[in-house]
């Protein structure tokens, strides 16, 4: 879009200054009067001011503003801002609201052109001005008063949304002092930063330090924990190595007493058989068989067989029983050899308690061997951690103390460098004062100056608005007498060429056409120049309008009897008016 308004400023409105950013053209105000002017609609284009400050900026839009309220295009100070602040698309918006508005105007007055009865008159080319735009769109008039007022509260607020010159001019003036002042503020800013990443980076340093320190302790302590774990491990397992000896030992004794017993139980054994086994031989030489031989029976006086060995057996086994034990001596000795069993167990068993309460009592004395140094350990932790954060606690108060002392200085060195700024304040202000004043002479002689020149500018501008209007009047006196004289001319020209008076209706026509300040279409030229007309285009409207006036008929019928005689006083009175 922005690359058809360009086009259509050069070409069709014919702006000729090069338009590479809108917005930044636009932005005094100066090219929207030039586009009105050159379309016939700013006729004080003169008093615009080609330049992009302040004063000019509220000079050309305040004149601008009318006109574009004339168009129908809204101008208010909202717009007005953004243009100047050249917010992208502002200002195109509003130059295709300008083309809008211009074309919908040139569209009315050629519109009205062509369907009124103008339009079978006149043959003159007219360009589109605010009087005619306002009379073709049935626009009424502003009073005047309405619109200074409206003019003057667009100037107003504009004013007031506009940074005042003498700021701008102070701010100018003031700007090396203010750059001076941001510059020293940067520089106290980045003082500041440095001496503090300065000091996050001497913090950071000796927590690095003290965390090395803390890790070596700690590992330190760690080595010799599992150092005293490794001694205790290695006791331990000494411990029960001789405590497992002991123990085979016992065993090997217990087992070495239980296999002299069943050897003793065995040679008992073997010896007993042994007997037997004598005792048999000895009945089986005295003559018995053993095994086949009936039983004797001694008791009804049978006779005892004789022994072969001299001995009687009666006499052997009389003896053997008498040298065996008495059967309450072996029930007593049974029972003393019971009774030494049972002690025995009892003693085994009362010696494996007593080894199973020393085994205890030794894993209790090892326990708590093994949590004494677990405690001695947290402790010598514990007062490490407390020496260590001592020292870190003094360290860190010794550092307060010189930042302390620091601060103090760096406040002291700041209240110095602020008594130097102040007193270099005081004397850039006596400064800015004195030179202020010159400036204010020099602003008010300008100002005289330029007061005395507007002035005469202004009367000046007042004697020619009194000859133009002279002018002006002068001018419309002539144009209607003008109009008058042709008026007159064509009445007498059509009473000669039908010896009867002008149609009312053609009459009113033409009378109302002087009313409204538009040419006759016979209107007599006011020079001697030859004005070119365009040929004469017949419509069948006109060839309808000839044959009607040919057989007098419709508006051209002759009038009544009765009534002839009005018409004829009606027409004297019209042309004598």
């Amino acid at each position: 879009m922005a690359e058809l308004l360009r086009r259509w400023l050069h070409e069709d409105v014919g702006v000729r200054r090069p338009l590479d950013s809108l917005e930044k053209s636009f932005a005094s105000g100066f090219l929207f009067g030039e586009v009105m002017a050159r379309c016939n609609l700013q006729p004080d284009f003169g008093k615009f001011v080609d330049k992009n400050t302040p004063d000019a900026r509220i000079n050309n839009f305040t004149r601008l503003q009318p006109t574009l309220g004339k168009l129908g295009v809204h101008l208010d100070t909202k717009t007005v801002t953004a243009v100047v602040r050249e917010e992208k698309g502002v200002a195109a918006r509003l130059v295709y609201a300008m083309k809008s508005a211009l074309s919908s105007t040139l569209r009315d007055v050629t519109l009205a052109k062509t369907t009124s009865t103008l339009a079978r008159t006149t043959t003159v080319h007219t360009r589109p001005t605010t009087h005619i735009a306002n009379a073709v769109r049935g626009k009424t008039h502003i009073p005047e008063a309405f619109g200074e007022m409206e003019t003057r509260l667009f100037e107003r607020k504009f004013r007031e949304e506009t940074t005042p010159p003498n700021e701008v001019f102070v701010n100018a003036h003031l700007a090396k002092f203010t750059a001076e002042g941001l510059r020293q503020e940067n520089s106290n800013l980045n003082k500041t930063l440095r001496s503090r990443v300065d000091r996050m980076d001497t913090l950071a340093k000796q927590r690095s330090l003290v965390l090395n320190e803390f890790n070596t302790a700690r590992e330190r302590k760690a080595m010799a924990t599992a150092s005293e774990h490794a001694r205790h491990a290695g006791v331990m397992e000494e411990r029960r190595a001789v405590e497992r000896r002991e123990l085979e030992i016992e065993e090997a004794v217990a087992e070495k007493d239980r296999l002299r017993r069943v050897a003793m139980n065995l040679d008992a054994k073997a010896e007993a058989l042994t007997g037997i086994d004598a005792f048999e031989a000895n009945l089986v030489k005295l003559g018995a068989d053993a095994d086949n031989a009936p039983a004797l029976d001694f008791s009804k006086g049978a006779k005892a067989p004789k022994p072969t060995t001299g001995l009687d057996p009666l006499a052997t086994l009389s003896s053997l029983q008498k040298s065996l034990p008495r059967p309450h001596v072996l029930e007593r000795e049974g029972d003393a050899y019971v009774s030494k069993v049972k002690a025995r167990a009892a003693e085994e068993l009362a010696s494996r308690k007593e080894r199973e309460r020393r085994r205890h009592k030794l894993l209790e004395r090892e326990r708590k061997q093994i949590a004494d140094a677990e405690e001695r350990r947290r402790r010598d932790d514990v007062f490490e951690t407390l020496a260590a954060r001592s020292r870190q606690e003094t360290r860190v108060a010794e550092r307060l103390k010189a930042l302390e002392l620091e601060r103090e200085t760096m406040r002291d060195h700041r209240a110095v460098r602020d008594k130097q700024y102040e007193d270099q304040r005081e004397a850039d202000l006596a400064a800015a004062l004195r030179l202020e004043s010159k400036l204010s002479a020099l602003r008010r002689s300008e100002y005289r100056a330029i007061a005395e020149q507007r002035a005469a500018d202004i009367e000046a501008a007042r004697l020619r608005r009194e000859e133009e209007r002279v002018a002006d009047v002068t001018s419309h006196c002539e144009h209607l007498a003008y109009a008058i004289a042709s008026l007159a001319a064509r009445c007498a020209e059509y009473r000669e060429a039908t010896d009867a008076t002008v149609p009312r209706k053609e009459y009113r026509e033409w009378s109302g056409l002087i009313v409204k300040d538009l040419p006759l279409p016979f209107q007599l030229p006011e020079t001697e120049e030859t004005v070119a007309e365009d040929p004469i285009h017949v419509t069948a409207f006109d060839e309808a309008t000839c044959a009607d006036y040919v057989r007098g008929i419709g508006d051209w019928a002759p009038p009544r009897p009765p009534e002839k005689e009005e018409e004829e006083e009606d027409g004297d009175g019209e042309e004598k008016a």
